[in-house]
């Protein structure tokens, strides 16, 4: 039996659709990944792995947002009070520009306001070499930047709404990105 002191300290990372290049370490200039780049660095970094040849494509995310109710959610932990960058991944139709979002955690918020479309087609069946099964389509999905927001330490809800809605809908969302800033 190994003691709790004797124990290695391990860490899993699962990610979906995340690929090889998505992180700094892996040479990615565009989304700064210090943490996950720190701990390859000093800890055991595992770069060899199969992947299934016949998955299907994968791209989740929030869509028909057409109402002030609607919102999404996150239960997120901030380690260290920290000022972020948020950056939506989203597409917006032409008629939906204008849209304000606010991003809110425990009292702290950002607001910002679309400026432009971006309404790439969704991919799908013409397109598929196979049976997608339960996988939904895909579509190209642009950064936005919504500003800055201090992000207190703690745990709590992370909560996307789309405050002002001038068009007959809000935008669709693939995820948020916070970058630290100071």
């Amino acid at each position: 039996m190994v003691s709790a002191a004797e124990r290695p300290n391990v860490v899993v990372f699962l990610a979906d659709d995340q690929g090889w290049g998505d992180l700094g370490i892996n040479g990615n200039t565009d989304i700064a990944t210090p943490n996950i780049d720190s701990l390859a660095k000093d800890g055991a970094m595992l770069d060899r792995f199969f992947v299934c040849p016949v998955c299907a494509p994968n791209c989740s995310f929030f869509t028909n947002w057409e109402t002030a109710d609607d919102f999404a959610t996150w239960d997120i932990e901030v380690g260290e009070a920290a000022v972020f960058e948020a950056i939506l991944w989203q597409t917006c139709t032409e008629g939906n520009v204008g849209v304000t979002m606010e991003l809110e955690f425990q009292g702290e918020s950002v607001h910002a306001r679309v400026p432009k479309a971006w309404d790439p087609p969704l991919v799908g069946l013409a397109e598929d070499r196979s049976d997608r099964g339960s996988e939904s389509f895909v579509k190209e999905f642009r950064p936005f930047s919504m500003g800055e927001i201090h992000l207190p330490k703690g745990r709590g809800t992370m909560t996307l709404r789309a405050v002002d809605i001038p068009g007959a809908g809000a935008i669709d969302v693939r995820y948020v990105v916070l970058v630290k800033k100071s």
